[in-house]
C-alpha cells in the first residue's frame, strides 16, 4: 500500500523455501539452525523469522565493506555461521556484529529481533527485562543486557528522526509568521500547520517516606519531588523528563536536571529551527527572546468572577495550548508504570527507546533506510565507527552505554541563553565588548538589574513587560526594513494595540543609542 511503512512486512523478509526447511528438519542442512532450536524450545516463536529480522537491521544499518575490494558489500552468508559474513568477490570474511549494538553478543540472533519485533507491536506497552527473561528463557541480566543493546540502537536512529523532523519543519515555517498581538485568535493561521508543543513532568519523584519526612528547601517547583533532602545527601531519586512533541507527529524526550534556560534551551534549539511557532506554559518566558513565534498560556490564570478560582481559558486561549505535550507525558507515564521504577542514571537510554518506537510508528522505518542510502547520515558512526588504533581496546558495548548514561553534571552551558528567575535572558560578554559605550553601559545595567535582583516585584515585572514590548516592536522594524521600507509609530500601534506614548518612549531610547535612525514624521530605519 502506497505510504505504509513495510520495513517488517512479511514481503521484504526474506524466508526459506520449503525445500530448504525440509532439508534442515532431515539434519542435511543448516545444522546450526536445527542445534540452536533444539536446545532453546521456545514454543509458538517463529526463530526463523526473528533471526531474518536481525540480519536484515544489521545489513540496512550497519553495512561492512570489504577492505579488499573497493565498494563491495560483504552480503555473502555462511550457512554453518550466522554471525559471519563475508565478500563474493574475494571471500574476506568477518563478524557481521562487530561495532554494532550486538557487539560480542552471545544469545542467539534471533532473540534482537524478538525484542525489536515485540516492542514495535506493542508500543506503547513497554516490554521489561522481566517480560523477556521468562519468554526467551534466559535469565534476568541476559535478557537486562539484551534490552541494553536495544536502547542502543534505538538511540543511534533517534538522532536521524531528529534531522528529519528539523528539515521537514525548517522548509514548513521558512517564513511564518504569527500575529505580533498575542491576544490575536490563532487558530485558523495554525489550522494547516504542525501544532508544536513543549512541556516538561516528573517521573518516580521522591515521596515524603523516602525523605523521611523532611522538606526540601534547596529546590523549588517540579525540580523539589525528584531531589532528597540536604540533610540525606541531597541525591536525585526522580527523572525530570523534558517533552518536545508535534501533534501527530514524533515525539523527543530528554532527562534534565533542571527547567533553566541553560538546559533547555540548547535542546529546543537543536530540535526545533527559528522560525517554529511553539507553545508552552509560563515555565518557558524566556522563549520570547529566542523564538520569535513562542505563545505561552497561564494555567494558573484566575477568574474574574468570585464564584469560581480558576478561569475557563487557563488550559486553552487563543489557540495556544500545550496539550500535546502533556497528552504524550500522560502517555509516557502510563506505560513507564510497568517498570515500577528506573534510575535517573539510565532515564536516557528508557526515554531514547519509547521516543523511538513512537516516532517509528509514525514516521517509519522506511524513512531511516532512505537516509542511509542517500548518504546524508552516517549510521554506527556516532558511537561505533571507531579508529584502528583504538578498535581493539573498545571491543565492548559498556562504552556506548556510558556515552548515553543521564548525569547531572552533563548540563551544557550557553553563554548566549544565561536567564535570571526564568524571566529576561542576559547579555553575553562577547556582546557587551563589541558594543558602543552608551549602548554597553545599558547592557551592563541590564544584566545587573536581573543578576542582582534589584527592585520590588512590580518594578521586576513591570521591567519585564516592557522587554517583551520592546521585542516585539524590534521584530516589526526589521522584518519591514529587510524589505527595504520603513514603519511609522501608528503601525506599530495598531498591528500591537498599544499606546503612541508608550511606543514613542521606546523608540527614542532606541534613537540617543542610535540603534535606529529617525526619519520624516514617526518613520525611522535600522541603522
Amino acid at each position: 500500500m502506497k505510504g505504509k511503512d513495510i520495513y517488517l512486512s512479511p514481503v521484504t523478509i526474506a524466508h526459506k523455501s520449503r525445500a530448504q526447511k525440509e532439508k534442515s528438519e532431515d539434519g542435511k542442512k543448516n545444522k546450526s539452525a536445527t542445534n540452536t532450536s533444539s536446545k532453546f524450545k521456545h514454543a509458538g516463536i517463529r526463530i526463523e523469522f526473528f533471526e531474518q529480522i536481525t540480519k536484515k537491521i544489521l545489513h540496512d544499518f550497519y553495512k561492512k565493506k570489504c577492505p579488499h575490494c573497493e565498494n563491495q558489500i560483504l552480503d555473502k552468508e555462511i550457512s554453518t555461521r550466522p554471525d559471519l559474513i563475508r565478500c563474493r568477490v574475494c571471500h574476506y570474511q568477518t563478524s557481521r556484529l562487530a561495532y554494532t549494538p550486538l557487539h560480542q553478543c552471545k544469545l542467539p540472533l534471533w532473540m534482537f529481533g524478538y525484542v525489536f519485533y515485540e516492542s514495535l507491536i506493542q508500543h506503547p506497552k513497554v516490554l521489561t527485562s522481566i517480560e523477556i527473561s521468562k519468554r526467551l528463557g534466559i535469565s534476568y541480566k541476559a535478557a537486562l543486557l539484551l534490552k541494553r543493546r536495544f536502547q542502543v540502537f534505538a538511540s543511534e536512529q533517534l538522532d536521524k528522526y531528529k534531522q528529519i523532523t528539523f528539515k521537514l519543519l525548517e522548509d514548513e515555517f521558512r517564513d511564518f509568521n504569527l500575529p505580533p498581538n498575542e491576544n490575536t485568535n490563532i487558530t485558523k493561521k495554525m489550522a494547516k500547520h504542525s501544532y508544536i508543543c513543549a512541556d516538561t513532568a516528573v517521573l518516580y519523584s521522591a515521596s515524603a517516606r523516602a525523605n523521611k519526612g523532611r522538606k526540601r528547601f534547596r529546590h523549588s517547583g517540579a525540580t523539589a519531588s525528584i531531589y532528597l533532602s540536604d540533610k540525606l545527601g541531597g541525591k536525585q531519586i526522580g527523572t525530570l523528563v523534558h517533552t518536545i512533541a508535534i501533534k501527530g507527529g514524533p515525539v523527543f524526550f530528554h532527562s534534565v536536571p533542571n527547567q533553566k534556560a541553560n538546559t533547555l534551551g540548547p535542546i529546543i534549539k537543536e530540535h526545533l529551527p527559528i522560525r517554529t511557532p511553539l507553545f508552552t506554559d509560563q515555565g518557558y518566558r524566556w522563549l520570547w527572546g529566542i523564538y520569535r513565534n513562542h505563545r505561552s498560556v497561564n494555567h494558573n490564570a484566575k477568574s474574574k468572577e468570585g464564584r469560581y478560582r480558576w478561569a475557563r481559558n487557563r488550559w486553552s486561549k487563543h489557540g495556544v495550548h500545550s496539550q500535546v505535550a502533556e497528552g504524550n507525558q500522560r502517555l509516557l507515564k502510563t506505560s513507564f508504570g510497568a517498570y515500577c521504577y528506573t534510575t535517573p542514571e539510565y532515564s536516557t537510554l528508557y526515554l531514547n527507546e519509547f521516543a523511538f518506537l513512537k516516532n517509528a510508528k509514525v514516521i517509519g522505518l522506511d524513512a531511516l533506510v532512505q537516509k542511509e542510502e542517500e548518504g546524508s547520515v552516517r549510521i554506527g558512526a556516532r558511537l561505533y565507527g571507531l579508529p584502528k588504533t583504538s578498535r581493539a581496546r573498545n571491543k565492548s558495548l559498556q562504552p556506548s552505554i556510558d556515552k548515553l548514561r543521564y548525569s547531572e553534571s552533563n548540563e551544557s552551558f550557553h553563554e548566549e541563553t544565561i536567564l535570571e528567575s526564568g524571566h529576561a535572558l542576559l547579555n553575553p560578554l562577547s556582546e557587551i565588548e563589541k558594543a558602543k559605550v552608551k549602548l554597553s553601559k545599558e547592557m551592563v545595567a541590564h544584566n545587573k538589574f536581573w543578576n542582582e535582583k534589584r527592585g520590588n516585584y512590580p518594578q521586576r515585572k513591570r521591567e519585564l513587560k516592557h522587554q517583551m514590548l520592546a521585542s516585539k516592536i524590534w521584530i516589526l522594524a526589521t522584518e519591514r526594513s529587510d524589505k527595504g521600507s520603513r514603519i511609522s509609530v501608528s503601525e506599530i500601534c495598531s498591528s500591537l494595540r498599544i499606546r503612541k506614548v508608550t511606543a514613542n518612549h521606546i523608540l527614542n531610547k532606541w534613537i540617543k543609542l542610535k540603534l535606529i535612525a529617525s526619519g520624516q514624521g514617526y518613520s525611522f530605519t535600522r541603522i
